[in-house]
């Protein structure tokens, strides 16, 4: 079976930009995952997932559950949960 697509020259250039756009937004989420902040004296955070826009926000006395990894400055870790 043989399949001939036939495109305008606008649908082209649609394409071509959409695919652009797509790549700049796959960088642009790149590059806010695995953000790393300095809090404090030798404590590093490395963000390894930030979600988007949240409605809900934790306060105080809410239970929140979190993934993290301990590890010192030569690699061994000391905490996981």
């Amino acid at each position: 079976m043989n399949l001939h697509i036939t495109c305008s020259m606008e649908a082209r250039r649609f394409l071509v930009v959409a695919s652009l756009c797509w790549c700049l937004l796959l960088s642009a989420a790149g590059a806010i995952v695995g953000v790393e902040e300095e809090w404090g004296e030798g404590l590093k955070v490395l963000r390894t997932y930030v979600p988007g826009q949240c409605e809900v926000r934790a306060q105080n006395g809410d239970v929140v559950h979190y993934h993290y990894v301990g590890r010192l400055d030569n690699g061994t870790e000391f905490g996981k949960r």
